[in-house]
C-alpha cells in the first residue's frame, strides 16, 4: 500500500466513524414504536440509535427492536407488548418512569 492509499483508507475509516455515531430519536407522542408518528422527525428508532422517551408518553414496544441505548424520562413510559415486543440495547438503559413487560 502506497502513501496515497494509506491516506484514503484512512480518510474513509474516519469518515464512516464518524457518520455512524448514534442518533438520538426523541418521542414525539404516545403511540407503537414502530408508528411514525411516535418519534420527532418520523424517524423510528433503529440499530446504534439512542431513544429518549419523553414524559408524558407511553411507547408500547409492539416488534422487535435493537437500540443502543434508552432513557426513559420521570412520567414517560415504555410497555413492552405481549410477547410480539422485544429490545435490545448495547449500551445504556436509564430509567426515571415506567417500564412494563406484560405478556
Amino acid at each position: 500500500m502506497n502513501f496515497k492509499q494509506l491516506i484514503i483508507t484512512l480518510l474513509l475509516n474516519f469518515t464512516l466513524a464518524y457518520f455512524s455515531k448514534a442518533s438520538t430519536i426523541e418521542s414525539a407522542a404516545s403511540g407503537n414504536w414502530n408508528d411514525v408518528a411516535t418519534w420527532v422527525g418520523g424517524a423510528v428508532p433503529d440499530v446504534g440509535d439512542d431513544v429518549l422517551i419523553h414524559s408524558g408518553h407511553l411507547v408500547q414496544l409492539n416488534i422487535i427492536a435493537s437500540i443502543n441505548g434508552l432513557t426513559i424520562e420521570a412520567n414517560g413510559q415504555l410497555k413492552i407488548v405481549e410477547s410480539t415486543g422485544n429490545l435490545t440495547t448495547g449500551n445504556n438503559l436509564a430509567i426515571e418512569g415506567t417500564l412494563k413487560i406484560e405478556g
